[in-house]
């Protein structure tokens, strides 16, 4: 069994106290708030985006027959409500895309 310096077992214990303050403090739930914080304050510091500003703006797509079709975004996060969804009109699940 090899024996460790004094050194060696101050700086093995002082190491071993970070992951048991990060442990109490994701079991009390300071980092989840801290993320929900620096999120916020990366979202009020690149400010509004407009969905024209993904990277593409007013650029076109050319598709078949070379006909130019305006760039669309791939992805489109539609959230429904409760009261959207007792509405006669949206009828039942799935949902034809043009709804």
């Amino acid at each position: 069994m090899s024996h460790l310096s004094k050194e060696s077992k101050i700086t093995f214990n002082a190491l071993l106290i970070v992951p048991l303050i990060w442990i109490v403090l994701n079991h009390f739930g300071f980092l989840e708030f801290l993320e929900y914080k620096t999120v916020d304050l990366r979202f009020k510091v690149r400010g509004n985006l407009s969905h024209q500003e993904g990277g593409h703006g007013d650029e076109t797509v050319t598709v078949e027959g070379n006909k130019t079709i305006p760039r669309v975004p791939k992805v489109v996060y539609v959230n429904f409500d409760a009261d959207t969804l007792s509405m006669d009109e949206v009828g039942e699940r799935p949902w034809n895309r043009d709804f």
